[in-house]
């Protein structure tokens, strides 16, 4: 009887370390998932492309980021909207966006949450031909609400936010339909 207790000792005892060390490992994991998860998470390229593309697609851009449900977004994905429509909040980012007119909007991207420290704050001003962009450190909250929808320069830069380079969508939009062309000319060795 005592070999066979010995027997099933050594069993029982890789089992239990594969088993707490299986514990150890997936607690390490899951935290690693949930810091990820709180930390804001940057969307304001997809944000910015979805607006042009409804802009292609209507020839203005929406009076608000509802409008976009339906016909760039999909519309049975949950989104969290304030009444107005102009405010969404999506991965601990708060979006806040303004047409200035029917060729031209800007945004905020503000970070949220306990992790919004880590985070970057954009302000985004776009037309169908030029995107300009400014970059700074986290907004803080009791600032949120008296953000201008059209902000000047130097308040932009009162508040931390550089102007990174522009893009010039003319250029990248003549350069494509060039390519395009270059693809669908026929070869002389045909």
């Amino acid at each position: 009887m005592q070999n066979s207790s010995m027997k099933l000792t050594f069993i029982i005892t890789p089992l239990m370390v594969v088993l707490v060390l299986g514990s150890y490992f997936y607690s390490l994991w899951a935290a690693e998932v949930k810091r990820r998860d709180e930390l804001p998470q940057d969307g304001t390229a997809a944000l910015t492309r979805d607006l042009l593309k409804y802009h292609e697609k209507t020839g203005a851009f929406p009076e608000d980021l509802k409008s976009l449900v339906g016909k760039v977004w999909d519309a049975k994905k949950e989104r969290e909207f304030d009444p107005s429509g102009k405010v969404f909040r999506n991965k601990n980012v708060y979006y806040l966006y303004s047409r200035q007119n029917s060729h031209l909007f800007s945004f905020w991207a503000v970070p949220s949450g306990e992790r919004r420290e880590e985070g970057v704050s954009w302000f985004i001003s776009a037309s169908p031909a030029t995107i300009r962009r400014w970059k700074g450190p986290a907004i803080a909250d009791n600032q949120i609400d008296k953000l201008a929808l059209q902000p000047s320069v130097q308040s932009l830069a009162l508040l931390g936010l550089t102007e990174q380079p522009s893009t010039d969508l003319r250029k990248s939009s003549e350069s494509n339909r060039s390519q395009k062309n270059i693809r669908s000319t026929p070869s002389i060795n045909q």
